[in-house]
């Protein structure tokens, strides 16, 4: 089993499994040389690796009845990957503070100045936040979310560009509007996903109750209800009916490919996994795909899906290039 960042992320939040576990701790023990690292522990060496493995012993004595039975005498065990791993973390915790408090200065509106809050998410991950008035908002990879830190008395605003899904706290004092560059929802108190993108995608699907659907320069409004999808193609706005808990399995950790154009397919796995992804033949672009996956390597998902469309795949770098 390959140890990736992605590993040892499970591993320091408790959600390997028992495999995943016993492959980390067999990584950590193999051994790098401690000098090879700039990062130093504040207490002496010896200390920190008896205490690490008291730790991993106490753990797997815990949770696996299995593990707990076998002899975990001490042995050499070499801090450098440790060492990396607690930076890997470290690299983690910055990014959520930058993801989860980015101040942007203040915003005037007609009732009083309130400071404004911008939420960046990198690709590669997902970020939760919950607004002043209890609304959820679930970021997809890439997205960006500004929002005031106290709404007004009249209203509720955001903007949104990228995906993210909105599970909003129902006051019908006060509208919540969601704006993109292009269009503006209005509910009440309901749960839908609203996707605008970089390519123009501006689509929204209701997951529960009503949501008012316009965009900007567009005489057209559409008033979707469960299970309906709206979108807007930069002229009109079009209505459909779709399966709204597929749209978003993204927010339960599920990349799907639903009868997905491979273009569309590739641009997912860039936000999913941050790799640029290159279609060699242009008549690759028209390929559909049916697939799901649930916590699965880059590596998992590629040969998959070369799998099923009779292509191959080059993987280099961070550079994904799909060829028949």
């Amino acid at each position: 089993m390959e140890v990736n960042d992605h590993l040892l992320e499970k591993y320091y939040t408790g959600k390997c499994t028992i495999a995943e576990k016993r492959a980390v701790e067999q990584w950590m023990s193999e051994g790098i040389p401690f000098d090879q690292y700039t990062l130093r522990p504040h207490k002496k060496e010896d200390d920190l690796k008896n205490e690490l493995w008291s730790r991993i012993q106490l753990e797997n004595k815990e949770t696996d009845p299995i593990v707990s039975k076998l002899d975990y005498s001490p042995r050499p065990f070499y801090w450098g990957r440790y060492a990396a791993a607690i930076l890997l973390l470290c690299t983690i915790t910055i990014a959520g503070w930058y993801i989860y408090d980015h101040p942007i200065g203040d915003i005037q509106d007609e009732n009083q100045s309130v400071a404004n809050q911008e939420t960046i998410v990198p690709l590669g991950k997902q970020a939760e936040i919950i607004l002043s008035d209890g609304t959820k908002v679930r970021l997809n990879a890439g997205s960006v979310l500004r929002y005031p830190k106290q709404f007004n008395n009249a209203e509720r605003r955001v903007f949104l560009q990228g995906e993210g899904f909105f599970d909003v706290a129902k006051d019908e004092k006060k509208p919540f509007y969601v704006e993109t560059a292009q269009t503006i929802a209005r509910v009440v108190g309901t749960q839908f996903n609203l996707l605008a993108d970089e390519s123009g995608n501006h689509t929204l699907t209701v997951e529960e109750g009503k949501v008012q659907f316009s965009a900007n320069g567009c005489p057209d409004t559409l008033l979707l209800t469960a299970n309906r999808q709206g979108e807007y193609d930069g002229k009109q706005m079009h209505q459909s009916t779709v399966h709204a808990h597929k749209i978003s399995a993204w927010t339960r950790g599920v990349l799907l490919f639903d009868d997905t154009p491979l273009s569309e397919a590739a641009s997912k796995i860039t936000h999913w996994f941050d790799v640029a992804v290159v279609l060699e033949q242009p008549q690759l672009a028209s390929y559909r795909i049916n697939a799901s996956f649930k916590d699965a390597t880059l590596k998992e998902v590629l040969h998959e899906v070369a799998f099923a469309l009779n292509i191959q795949y080059k993987l280099k770098d961070k550079e994904v290039v799909l060829y028949k």
